[in-house]
Parts: structure tokens; C-alpha cells; sequence
């Protein structure tokens, strides 16, 4: 299934390399040079509780997550409202710290790896579905496939991009978002979530604290 989709994708960002090619100069959020010896840690939560990672501080996250904070590679603590967390920083990594429901703080790698050629898409089943499927209607497959609960994906794309998305739970659409938007050395994050009993599917531009 993953290489249909590859293959897939290919077609279609041949298809709009080849009509695009004026937005060569995509500024992507990844465009400026980036210490390889730094770490990035970010923080998604299900509240709008305060937030620390390491020095950084953010007194409530409305969107639910936080930029990526450059830190030195080191055990980094990370505090979440009341919740408080240590993550194990190595260079050239990025790290989402989550925060679900339960009050549980997991830590993710997320194999993010820059390409000033391709864009960066991290999906996350932050939902109670225990296998969940991200599907394309554009590439008539998925993404990723049997996401499990409170994991994370990232897989990179030939980009620039315009694609919708759905969230499948046993062949049932659960929510969808449109006209998610890849750009050459961008980051997006697709994000399943449970908010208030009701099924969310959002999509979130990946930003790095300055």
C-alpha cells in the first residue's frame, strides 16, 4: 500500500513540479541554515496549560502547540501545567512532547529530517482509535496506515503540494481537512484528535522559535 502511495505521490508532484515551477523560490520555514549540533523540542497538548521547555516559556499554548525550541543537546526538562517531563536531547533531532488526555507526557521522535527539495509531513493519533489510517484522495491511498494511538509518523514529500486528507478508522471517514498546503523545506503536522467527545482532523504549519 505505502509503495502505491509513493508512487503515486511521485505522478502528482512530478505533475505540479512541472506547472510550478515559479514558486522555485518557496521560503520554507526551514529555509535559514540550521545547527546541526542544536536539538528542537515542542510541546502538543489537548489544553491551553502554560508551557516550559527549558528556558522558553509560554504562558498558554491556544492552539494547542508550540513552536520548536533550539535547545543544547542535553536532558531537557519540559513542564506542562503541572506535568513535568525529561527529555533526552540529541543533535539534529526534533522532539514532540505530548500531553493527552490522561494527563500521560509522552516524548516522540520526529524524524523530521530537512530537505530544502521536499516538505516534511508529520501525522499524529492523538485520538483513542487504536489504528487509524490517513488517506489521500489525490494519491487514492494512504499516507500512513495504522497509526497507532498516541504515535506519531513523518514521511517526506516532493513538494510544492495542495492535498486533503482524511482520517479512516476500519474504513470509515472520522474527519477531514482540504487544501493542506507542502512547500519545498516547510514542516506540517497533521493532527487526529478527541476534543470535547467530537472527532478533530487539523493541520498545523511547523514553526521553529526564534
Amino acid at each position: 500500500m505505502y509503495k502505491t502511495f509513493y508512487i503515486a505521490f511521485v505522478l502528482i508532484a512530478s505533475l505540479l513540479f512541472a506547472s510550478g515551477s515559479a514558486k522555485a523560490n518557496d521560503s520554507g520555514l526551514y529555509a535559514k541554515a540550521l545547527d546541526p549540533n542544536s536539538s528542537f523540542i515542542r510541546v502538543l497538548s489537548s489544553s491551553k496549560a502554560a508551557v516550559r521547555i527549558d528556558s522558553k516559556i509560554y504562558p498558554q499554548l491556544e492552539k494547542g502547540v508550540s513552536p520548536y525550541v533550539v535547545v543544547s543537546p542535553s536532558s531537557v526538562e519540559v513542564v506542562i501545567g503541572e506535568k513535568q517531563g525529561t527529555v533526552e536531547a540529541k543533535p539534529g533531532k526534533f522532539y514532540t512532547i505530548i500531553l493527552s488526555n490522561s494527563g500521560e507526557l509522552t516524548v516522540i521522535d520526529d524524524q523530521i529530517a530537512v530537505n530544502p527539495a521536499k516538505a516534511s509531513l508529520s501525522f499524529y493519533n492523538l485520538t483513542d482509535v487504536s489504528a487509524l489510517d490517513f488517506y489521500v484522495p489525490q494519491a487514492k491511498a494512504n499516507a500512513v496506515s495504522a497509526l497507532a494511538s498516541g504515535h506519531a509518523k513523518t514521511v517526506q514529500l516532493k513538494a510544492p503540494l495542495t492535498l486533503d486528507f482524511a482520517a479512516m478508522a476500519d474504513g470509515t471517514k472520522q474527519a477531514t481537512v482540504s487544501k493542506v498546503l507542502l512547500e519545498r523545506g516547510s514542516g506540517t503536522s497533521i493532527i487526529a484528535e478527541n476534543r470535547d467527545g467530537t472527532f478533530h482532523l487539523r493541520s498545523v504549519r511547523n514553526e521553529i522559535a526564534h
